[in-house]
């Protein structure tokens, strides 16, 4: 039986760390929105090299979703104790 398979090849460059992704897709289906080959390639890639390891992934790396302390919240909340402490020490002619 003879069909007409869509290869996808995803090339990786010098910023990834695989050479190449391969995607076979499989013969009459459309989807109706665009798919990430690149993301899906890395989830992949991501999900196998956790099974390797003994790990099973609770989540998956989202470039979209980096969580980090704010430090800009706490040199803001810093600064405003600051600014609370003069005005308490002006207030009360201390510094005079």
């Amino acid at each position: 039986m003879q069909s007409s398979e869509r290869v996808v090849v995803i090339k990786g460059n010098a910023t990834n760390w695989y050479s190449q992704a391969v995607f076979i897709l499989n013969p009459g289906v459309q989807t109706s929105e665009p798919i990430d080959f690149v993301a899906e390639a890395e989830k992949i890639i991501f999900e196998y090299k956790a099974k390797k390891n003994g790990h099973t992934p609770s989540i998956l790396p989202d470039k979209k979703v980096k969580r980090r302390f704010p430090y800009g919240l706490l040199l803001y909340a810093l600064m405003t104790l600051a600014c609370i402490g003069m005005a308490v020490v002006i207030g009360f002619g201390l510094l005079s």
